[in-house]
């Protein structure tokens, strides 16, 4: 039977003393199993058995698998085969969910220690019914099999994945047909014949799963909010990264926390990870399809050499994560040996180097070394001369927002092993998290640089309402030629809302102004005006207090859209377009502003650039709204500029 994690060790002195002291024990050659039982809900008090190839039954464990579907089995090495097929049987399907009839399956081809999980769940189950009627078919071409048939991407793990990937296969789609089958068993033969007919696909997919949209970055964000408030701190029970030291007992919170308690904690945290491991799979799968559908020739030689770079660092992060998130549910679950599981986790945090992984990532994001492209520009130029609809803002997000989930992720994990080793080595949390934030600047320059890029396409494509959704425009000959303001731009916002997150900010206001280059000739230039900086000319003026603000930060990007654009003069300026980006920062108070007039009285070859419209636009920030911006098309409103 399963027993609290805190009878099994209260101090970690007492864990290491009594490893030391027994190394001739039992558990010193046996080697871990660890795994999920889920159908469309985790089957609760299951029993889980382990066999050999020829059907032999290395261990059998009932009642092992907890609320949250967990199981934790220690099999000596000598009994260990290499390949292995473990089954679970008995249980409900949720914690007062219906009886459990059938038998989830997994065939494990190659046992590896070093595996996060093996999750057995209705596809694993398939794979290994396929295994059993062909033998003659080895392990890979089954799993290919398997996926073709289901219509899951080549590049999802059945056996850790899935369970992350939903739109690929909804669990709950496959137990209402396996209901209307007649059962588990059933169905299975059902579909195997399916799959024997050839050519034929079954899909447990949503419809969309090939084009998924905002995927949430709240939870990663969350995380990231909690880390840099216990980061200034050191104290252990206040960091974000403590769930190693609750397994071991070594945070004594005051009261102390019950085992029920405890368990809540655990598994809010397990949910957590989970969502965020969940956005990741879902970011991957729509980059990969991006890369497949955008890229073509050498483009997708350059992305796909960059992105190998890496391979080993995402390979090292997600392991460990979902490592993370698996202890995480199998203390809430009250598995037995996990505090071994605790220690072995943090020894590899430390031997990964996880503060090397993250500059590593940071440094082919943005580049090397000066003059070198990074992935992120890479990604946002090709995406820029490839687009043929302002749907690529999509692309863009997912880019940067997985870069930085994966990113959050190898953070927490270094957080974990601080708080761990702590009051033994101190400090660290702080320069962790200036770490982050460093790399995370340039990475988001390049992000909103490439949206910036994007913007400008809005009247070569003539897709005013899609890609802006903020300017009302008048036509002419099928051309746009006269814009008002409306509203906030959407784009933007979505974009400024995941800078802001991944940056730990809780609010910004940025006004951005875009001018066509052909008015270089009449000298206007954005960086230039005829009067002050270019920072000063737009200002901000608070209608309550009437106090005056300027921007924090203020650049000026020009690019070039040669292959969008209808030269207006035949001019090399006709095809190129500046964006001049006018940050506030996020220290404004609370309260109705508006633009001054002095924008229009500092470009004297251009007298009033901006309509009344503009300056009559509020924008109220409040703790409920506090991201904002503005989309100024610069000389927008007069029609003889067309």
């Amino acid at each position: 039977m399963k027993k609290s994690v805190f009878t099994i060790v209260v101090l970690i002195t007492a864990v290491f003393t009594m490893t030391a002291c027994d190394s001739g024990s039992s558990t010193s050659n046996k080697k871990p199993v660890r795994g999920y039982a889920r159908v469309d809900a985790p089957l609760v008090g299951a029993t889980v058995s382990v066999y050999d190839v020829n059907g032999n039954q290395i261990l059998k464990k009932e009642n092992v698998t907890g609320a949250l579907g967990t199981f934790y089995l220690q099999i000596s090495e000598s009994d260990l085969a290499e390949k292995i097929v473990i089954e679970v049987t008995d249980g409900s399907i949720g914690e007062n969910g219906e009886m459990f009839y059938g038998t989830l399956r997994a065939v494990i081809c190659t046992y590896n220690e070093e595996q996060s999980y093996y999750e057995l769940n209705p596809v694993t189950t398939l794979a290994a019914a396929y295994s059993e009627a062909y033998p003659e078919a080895d392990c890979s071409a089954t799993e290919t099999v398997i996926k073709d048939f289901l219509t899951i991407p080549e590049e999802i793990d059945i056996f850790t994945e899935l369970r992350h990937t939903n739109p690929h296969f909804v669990p709950e789609i496959f137990v209402t047909e396996m209901t209307a089958a007649g059962g588990l068993e059933i169905f299975l033969k059902q579909l195997l014949g399916e799959v024997d007919e050839h050519n034929q696909v079954h899909s447990f997919g949503l419809q969309s799963a090939n084009v998924l949209t905002d995927v949430e970055d709240s939870v990663a964000t969350s995380l990231l909010k909690k880390i840099a408030e216990g980061a200034a701190s050191e104290v252990g029970g206040q960091m974000a990264g403590w769930a190693v030291s609750k397994i071991f007992g070594q945070d004594t919170p005051n009261p102390p926390l019950s085992s029920a308690e405890f368990n809540s904690q655990m598994s809010q945290l397990h949910s957590q990870l989970n969502d965020i491991q969940q956005s990741v799979a879902k970011l991957k799968t729509q980059i990969n399809s991006a890369v497949q559908e955008i890229l073509t020739g050498q483009d997708k030689i350059s992305y796909n050499t960059d992105a190998a770079l890496l391979d080993s660092d995402v390979a090292t992060v997600q392991t460990l994560d979902q490592r993370m998130g698996w202890l995480t549910a199998a203390a809430a679950d009250e598995q037995e040996g996990v505090d071994s599981e605790a220690r072995d986790l943090i020894d590899k945090i430390d031997t990964a180097d996880l503060l090397t992984v993250l500059n590593h990532i940071n440094a082919v994001l943005t580049g090397a070394s000066p003059g070198q492209q990074g992935l992120l520009e890479l990604w946002g130029n090709v995406v820029f001369s490839k687009s043929y609809s302002t749907k690529h803002f999509d692309e863009l997000n997912q880019e940067f927002n997985y870069w930085a989930n994966l990113q959050v992720q190898a953070l927490n994990l270094l957080i974990e092993s601080e708080h761990y080793h702590y009051p033994d080595t101190q400090g660290n949390s702080i320069h962790y998290l200036e770490t982050y934030q460093n790399n995370m600047a340039p990475q988001v320059e390049l992000f909103i640089r490439s949206v910036e890029q994007q913007i400008t396409l809005w009247w070569a494509l003539n897709e005013t309402q899609a890609s802006l959704d903020n300017f009302q425009g008048k036509t002419l000959d099928g051309e746009i030629y006269f814009v008002d303001y409306q509203e906030e731009n959407t784009v933007l916002h979505a974009a400024q809302s995941l800078a802001a997150g991944f940056q730990n900010q809780t609010g910004g206001l940025i006004i951005w102004v875009q001018m066509y280059s052909f008015l270089h000739l009449n000298g206007v230039h954005l960086d230039q005006p005829s009067v002050g900086s270019g920072q000063e000319a737009l200002q901000l003026r608070n209608v309550e207090t009437g106090l005056i603000y300027t921007p924090q930060n203020f650049t000026t990007y020009n690019f070039d859209q040669a292959s969008w654009s209808r030269p207006l003069n035949h001019d090399a300026y006709d095809s190129t377009t500046d964006i001049a980006r006018y940050d506030f920062g996020t220290s404004l108070p609370s309260g109705t502003y508006q633009i001054t007039d002095n924008y229009n009285n500092v470009f004297s070859n251009c007298p009033t650039p901006l309509p009344q419209t503009y300056l009559d636009f509020h924008i109220s920030i409040d703790s409920d709204h506090p991201i904002h911006n503005m989309l100024i098309l610069f000389m927008g409103h007069n029609p003889y500029m067309w």
